[in-house]
């Protein structure tokens, strides 16, 4: 059975085709996650119900709390991609995903023998070297890509009277400064609004603070050198955009629930 659990700062890459039940509460992590389901699909987000068919590709950014609450096994596949990833393949699509839509495309948009396809993604991108992962990522940017080029928004009903752009565009913002220090004026400046305007606003279609969201992003940055690179966990502190020892170790382990070093060697937290 398909495990739903995850640190709060994300999967990262991954890949999974099983069964898949109802969730007993929501759950959030920082990356944009892509749906696939045989039967149609029923989620309570942001406290609405959103309804996915079955045969089509949903994307959503799973940083906003999600619980699936369809009755019953489901077979469905899902996909995890790194939100600043996608952000690079996909500026405009990354703006509507971190604004609250969730994008469904086309079966078309599907590439044939879905199963078998999901499962060679799976085994590859469980491989520890990013060449390893690569000809998979290829085909799940391509399948982004056309989602993105032929897509239609399932979710007007999600948006709670603020401005979308505005969302999308303080998110980007923050995705791309996140490894220098970024306080809200710097975001709220970014978009021409007062302070506390941007900060409701944020809070009101992600479901968390822009501080948190910032953090979310720096975790996920931390998270792919520890795992990726051979970098002393001072630099990933360092590159990865966090002040302070201090307050990179007492984030990673509240978050992660591990130290950076026992993430990074595939330790059991202390």
């Amino acid at each position: 059975m398909t495990d739903f659990h995850s640190p709060r700062a994300g999967f990262g890459w991954r890949c999974e085709y099983d069964v898949a039940y109802a969730m007993s509460a929501p759950h959030q992590h920082d990356d944009i996650e892509i749906n696939v389901a045989e039967t149609d699909l029923v989620y309570v987000r942001g406290g609405r119900t959103l309804d996915i068919p079955a045969g089509r590709p949903a994307l959503f950014w799973a940083s906003r709390p999600h619980r699936l609450v369809t009755e019953g096994a489901v077979r469905l596949m899902w996909i995890t991609v790194p939100t600043t990833t996608l952000l690079a393949w996909a500026p405009s699509l990354g703006d509507r995903l971190l604004g609250g839509e969730v994008v469904v495309g086309s079966p078309d948009s599907l590439p044939p023998g879905l199963p078998e396809v999901a499962a060679r993604w799976s085994r590859e991108l469980r491989r520890r070297s990013p060449e390893d992962q690569r000809a998979a990522r290829l085909e799940v940017e391509a399948l982004v890509r056309r989602v993105a080029q032929a897509s239609e928004n399932w979710a007007s009903g999600e948006r709670r009277g603020n401005d979308p752009a505005r969302v999308g565009a303080m998110a980007r913002f923050i995705a791309a400064n996140f490894r220098d220090p970024i306080l809200l004026g710097d975001v709220a400046r970014a978009v021409h609004v007062h302070p506390n305007t941007a900060a409701r606003e944020f809070r009101s279609a992600m479901g968390t603070s822009i501080p948190r969201y910032v953090t979310q992003f720096r975790l996920a940055e931390a998270q792919r050198l520890l795992l990726t690179t051979t970098l002393p966990v001072e630099a990933v502190q360092q590159a990865s955009g966090f002040s302070s020892a201090t307050a990179f170790h007492e984030t990673f382990r509240t978050v992660v629930g591990s130290t950076p070093r026992q993430y990074r060697h595939g330790s059991a937290p202390a």
